[in-house]
């Protein structure tokens, strides 16, 4: 067995065997180091939430509120039917100060999480793109094409709770003078 000061003088020596040692150090070292942390952190993807609904409902005038964190300027509201799907990244809170409004933006207490807001188009011809957007969907919680089925001529939401659907009918307003969307916002936030 070699001592210690041996094998410092065989490190200390020029040799192919040290450059070898050397180069497989540096040049392993980073290589084995990005494949052990690829390994344990892998990508989250954010969940979503679909803004689905008819032509004109406001469904764009509702994301334009929610991303700019405040009443929308006078153009911004008045948008046009979406041609494609558009996400917008947010952030809610269940735990922060000001968790019950979309105008927390600038708030550093809480735990937020992020998620994805994504605007669908309304128009009837457009809508397959939506529907593209739910069928390519990684962790979906619920998607019901239910309405109107089992014979049933009128829809009631009583129908839904017999199947254990639970729906909700949050009040507010996003063309308002002063829009009131925080009900909103908050029944979102519970969700993600």
């Amino acid at each position: 067995m070699p001592t210690f000061e041996q094998v410092v003088e065989f490190l200390m020596t020029p040799s192919w065997a040290v450059i070898i040692l050397g180069l497989a150090i540096v040049l392993g070292a980073p290589v084995l180091l990005h494949v052990i942390l690829s390994r344990s952190v892998t990508y989250i993807v954010p969940p979503s939430v679909l803004l689905l609904g008819p032509r004109n409902a406001g469904k764009t005038a509702l994301q334009t509120l929610y991303e700019r964190g405040g009443r929308p300027a006078p153009s911004a509201a008045t948008t046009h039917t979406s041609q494609s799907s558009q996400s917008v990244e947010l952030n809610a809170s269940t735990d922060a100060a000001r968790k019950t409004t979309y105008r927390n933006h600038d708030e550093s207490d809480g735990t937020y999480t992020k998620f994805l807001l994504v605007d669908t188009p309304g128009h009837g011809k457009l809508r397959g793109s939506a529907m593209g957007r739910l069928r390519r969907a990684e962790k979906l919680r619920a998607v019901d094409g239910w309405l109107g089925e089992y014979g049933s001529d009128k829809f009631e939401f009583g129908q839904m709770q017999e199947f254990d659907i639970e729906v909700d009918v949050v009040p507010g307003s996003v063309m308002a003078e002063e829009p009131d969307a925080d009900k909103w916002w908050w029944w979102i936030a519970q969700r993600v």
